[in-house]
């Protein structure tokens, strides 16, 4: 909404007062009470943008480009390698199309060969996509001579995220001003890490492999949990151009640990199900944290090292019974019984995994 200028308001008003046939008090009101509804509507805009924890849209981004270097992150463009055959020596530009399902993918360079041959392929819209694992089949989008009408996905198409949400530049703000730049203390490698497209989390460990290195770990929350490769390689070269000298990183990933619910309700419905799957799902990504080493009590292997979050807290990695319970107890209902995970027990992470949301089932008594 903009400001109307003050001719602007004159003109109104005149033409509010001249234009009705009706007695001058009601003339008068509803050229105040027009007035007065655009001031009212222009103040809550303006409100609303006043301070990031409200701002939405480009008055989001005016705060990220106070408080952050890059702004809202872009959407990134998926990537992989496809394996192709040419019965004769075969020329393929570059932009050639393949296709799988609905998403086109073209080739990144000019490429003379016969036989098999293995060519990268960037999507033609950014964004974020189911990964297509190696073994799936693609097709170029127009007959192309001596080239065989299946391409099959070398190294698993995948990498490409939507544009960061409201939230998510929201909370990297929030981060950024409660954890200011230190010289590379532990929370500004988490930092940086973020600012990566493809990267909701991450923790870092200090002197991972000795002094002098830094361990980064991170997960998509966007994309079931886990990362892809070029994820990892967008983050080698962020940390190359920002972290200090001398610094060796040591980046991990990070495999699923899927957790797999099943709740029994009364009285059961469709609704109390999904609000029971939403609750759980904020759960997981609330707890779901990497460690080195088990939490549980009974594992008798020890390890040093530790990995820190964006507060500077070493993780446990821990989804407790009583987080279960309580994230149920948000939904309304009558009573309930959790059948998985076993209710009796904590669950631990795993070293080098990371909890994500496996099957949850929903039903009745």
């Amino acid at each position: 909404m903009q400001k109307p200028t003050l001719n602007e308001i004159y003109n109104r008003v005149l033409t509010d007062l001249t234009g009705s046939a009706q007695s001058s008090r009601r003339v008068f009101a509803k050229a105040i009470a027009g007035c007065s509804y655009l001031l009212h509507g222009y103040a809550d805009k303006l409100s609303s943008s006043l301070h990031p924890l409200n701002a939405r849209g480009k008055a989001l981004e005016s705060w990220a480009a106070v408080w952050l270097q890059e702004g809202r992150k872009p959407p990134e463009k998926a990537s992989g390698t496809l394996t192709v055959e040419a019965t004769a020596e075969t020329e393929l530009p570059v932009g050639t199309l393949f296709r799988y399902g609905d998403i086109e993918f073209s080739t990144t360079k000019d490429i003379r060969f016969s036989g098999l041959k293995e060519v990268p392929v960037v999507a033609v819209k950014a964004g974020k996509i189911r990964p297509i694992k190696s073994g799936e089949q693609l097709g170029p989008v127009q007959t192309i001579a001596n080239l065989t009408r299946i391409a099959l996905v070398t190294e698993t198409i995948d990498g490409g995220a939507d544009e960061e949400s409201d939230e998510a530049l929201r909370e990297r703000i929030r981060d950024r001003v409660r954890t200011p730049p230190q010289g590379g203390s532990p929370q500004d490698y988490i930092v940086w890490a973020k600012s990566v497209p493809g990267i909701s989390r991450a923790w870092s460990a200090p002197r991972i492999e000795g002094k002098g290195t830094v361990g980064l770990c991170f997960v998509n929350d966007e994309n079931g949990g886990i990362s892809s490769l070029q994820t990892r390689e967008a983050l080698a070269k962020k940390l190359a151009e920002v972290g200090p000298g001398g610094t060796e990183f040591v980046i991990r990933n990070l495999q699923s640990q899927p957790i797999d619910f099943h709740i029994q309700v009364e009285p059961y419905s469709e609704e109390i199900a999904d609000r029971i799957k939403s609750e759980l799902k904020t759960l997981i990504k609330a707890v779901s944290e990497p460690v080195f080493q088990s939490s549980d009590p009974l594992d008798e292997r020890k390890d040093p090292r530790f990995w820190l979050n964006s507060r500077g807290e070493k993780t446990t990695g821990v989804l407790t019974t009583a987080d279960v319970h309580e994230a149920i107890s948000l939904v309304p209902k009558d009573r309930y019984r959790v059948v998985l995970p076993d209710p009796q027990s904590d669950v631990f992470t795993q070293p080098g995994k990371i909890m994500t949301l496996g099957e949850v089932k929903v039903d009745s008594f």
